[in-house]
């Protein structure tokens, strides 16, 4: 039921931000862009009481931070199509070329907790962390969490570097609708569970999966 009233919120998110034209990751349709759910933006004040309120030092906020939902097209453990959901956060500030983070959070019990549902401060504060100091944060929520269908499976390794990386590609349409670029090169963290998605995004960046993006660093912690 819960799942269902997710679908239901995103089949009435206003048309002002759906892609009329969404980009496609490739011919089987991947990366496909199918919402834009804008979340409240915080000011860099709000940003600073959002970190501190979930236990996060927030020494280095310099800009606000705009939050967007991205739901997207990618595959499930069989290479079946599906959707899942990510964060796109961006520093409010006049930059138009935009430096890249990937995050990758820790492990999260409930749906509701995912980075893009903007609940949990803990899975939130790095993005906030990032953005606010001027980068562009894309955080995933992974496959069955967030807005995605379906169990999550956890820890299944493949389809934390497809999602990842779909929404990677995503988000660069995304961010070029708002009149900024994502640069190539990606600097990619995460915690625990979040650590492996991380690596494992990595090396296949490293492979060269994609033709824009490619690894930058890669700084996981405490890797499940």
């Amino acid at each position: 039921m819960r799942l269902l009233r997710h679908m239901m919120v995103l089949a009435l998110v206003p048309a002002a931000v759906l892609l009329a034209s969404p980009a496609r990751g490739g011919d089987d349709g991947r990366a496909t862009v199918v919402a834009v759910q804008p979340l409240p933006s915080l000011d860099a004040d709000g940003v600073r009481t959002t970190l501190a309120e979930a236990q996060f030092a927030p020494d280095g906020v310099r800009f606000g931070v705009e939050r967007l939902q991205v739901v997207y097209r990618t595959i499930d453990a069989r290479r079946r199509p599906t959707i899942a959901s990510g964060l796109l956060a961006l520093p409010r500030n006049d930059a138009r070329q935009l430096r890249v983070v990937g995050y990758a959070h820790g492990t999260e019990l409930n749906r509701t907790d995912a980075p893009s549902m903007g609940r949990d401060g803990w899975a939130v504060g790095p993005a906030l962390t990032f953005a606010s100091a001027g980068f562009a944060v894309v955080a995933p929520d992974y496959l069955g969490l967030g807005l995605g269908p379906g169990p999550h499976p956890f820890l299944d390794v493949t389809t934390e570097a497809s999602a990842s990386l779909d929404l990677l590609r995503a988000a660069r349409t995304v961010a070029a609708s708002r009149q900024r670029e994502l640069g190539r090169e990606v600097y990619l963290t995460g915690f625990s569970q979040g650590a492996t998605a991380a690596t494992a995004l990595g090396g296949t960046l490293e492979r060269g999966a994609d033709p824009w993006f490619r690894l930058g660093a890669l700084a996981p912690i405490s890797g499940a």
